[in-house]
């Protein structure tokens, strides 16, 4: 699975994850097919009235409404990146009859339910298991344009008495001890958190934004399934936006590398075109 941590610090939800895709094998090992997965997206919500025709010519109207929120998930990746892929296309399209007419960000965390639903069916079918409890786990977050207000939402396909669900519920961001955990690391996520905050500073006498600097260290660790590198993201009432991380220095490779999923921003990714990636970074 992987490790995914939401929490609120003043007026911004903040999102991390380890970027490793792998699958279980015997005994309780891996097998990692990648550790520059992505696990945390951009989801844009747009909406316009419905397009017209006038004197034989079709019109299409301006958005009224256009946001980001992220979406982050944990679990099986066929199930969740088809979701999202699904969640992308439908999202950007959304069309309402009055301009005033703009969905919560409860329906939108109830269509990803839906939606993740019948894919969580198609793999269950496919691979005839029913017995994996948890397929996947997803938290949608970000600023709710109805509430007025950030929010996190929290959807999680289970199993039981050989019948599959989809639950949704709201989870708590009022406080920053509030800290939403997704994934099959979750104890020793929780364990890493008491101690640092017990102890006030990391190794590297940092003090600030614990649940980053835990996922962190357990990427550090590369324990079974959560290693790789650390995705960074954060939702304010502005929308939302991916961060790249520092990587670590390594004797034998160039300082100061920037990362997005693990990948090298400046030697892979490099130029296109006349832009380069730009936006914000965190240590």
């Amino acid at each position: 699975m992987t490790i995914v941590a939401v929490w609120r610090e003043a007026d911004a939800l903040w999102c991390v994850a380890d970027t490793r895709i792998s699958r279980p094998m015997e005994k309780g090992s891996v097998n990692v097919t990648t550790d520059a997965g992505g696990k945390l997206f951009p989801l844009r919500i747009t909406c316009r009235k419905e397009a017209f025709f006038q004197h034989g010519v079709l019109f299409m109207n301006r958005p009224h409404h256009d946001q980001k929120v992220g979406v982050a998930f944990a679990g099986n990746v066929t199930a969740a990146t088809q979701t999202i892929t699904t969640m992308v296309l439908v999202c950007q399209e959304l069309h309402t009859e009055k301009d005033d007419q703009i969905p919560a960000l409860c329906d939108v965390a109830f269509l990803l339910s839906r939606v993740s639903a019948q894919y969580a069916a198609h793999v269950r079918s496919a691979t005839l298991d029913l017995s994996t409890r948890n397929l996947f786990s997803f938290v949608i977050f970000g600023f709710c344009p109805v509430a007025q207000e950030l929010q996190a939402w929290m959807i999680e396909e289970e199993v039981k008495d050989e019948q599959t669900t989809v639950s949704v519920k709201r989870c708590s961001t009022s406080s920053e001890t509030d800290v939403i955990v997704l994934g099959s690391q979750q104890a020793r996520f929780r364990e890493l958190l008491t101690e640092f905050r017990s102890n006030g500073r990391d190794e590297f006498d940092r003090s600030t934004r614990w649940p980053k600097l835990v996922v962190e260290k357990m990427v550090l660790e590369s324990r079974g399934d959560v290693g790789g590198s650390v995705s960074i993201g954060l939702a304010t009432k502005d929308g939302f936006e991916n961060r790249w991380t520092s990587a670590p220095d390594v004797p034998g490779q160039p300082r100061g590398r920037r990362l997005l999923n693990g990948i090298d921003v400046d030697e892979i990714i490099g130029r296109i075109g006349p832009a380069r990636v730009g936006g914000f970074g965190q240590a």
